[in-house]
């Protein structure tokens, strides 16, 4: 398991803004083929999630609300799902759904 913990930016809804992002990035092992024994696995696709936090409100909620997020560190722009978020908080739980990994 990969981890970062940094700064990042947020685009949604054709806007940037500043994070703060605490990422893990995992592979599930996959059947080598179908009705192969347990025994032969190869590696799958590669997953990501963890936790963003926003600088104020109006950025958590204009991410919370906008289209085509996507996060960006040092690779290519990530797209991701928000998974949760509780009230009065800026920090949000996010999950890659891309083949593109942002670390």
């Amino acid at each position: 398991m990969t981890t970062y913990s940094g700064d990042a930016t947020v685009s949604a809804g054709g806007s940037q803004y500043p994070c703060h992002a605490d990422l893990s990035r995992w592979t599930e092992p996959v059947p080598a083929r179908p009705f192969a024994r347990l025994d032969e696995q190869v590696e799958g696709q590669a997953q990501w999630a963890g936790t963003i936090v926003l600088q104020d409100a109006d950025a958590t909620l204009a991410v919370r609300h906008g289209d085509d997020r996507q996060l960006i560190i040092k690779g290519p722009a990530a797209a991701f799902l928000v998974t949760g978020w509780s009230p009065g908080s800026t920090e949000l739980r996010i999950r890659g759904n891309s083949h593109a990994l942002p670390f």
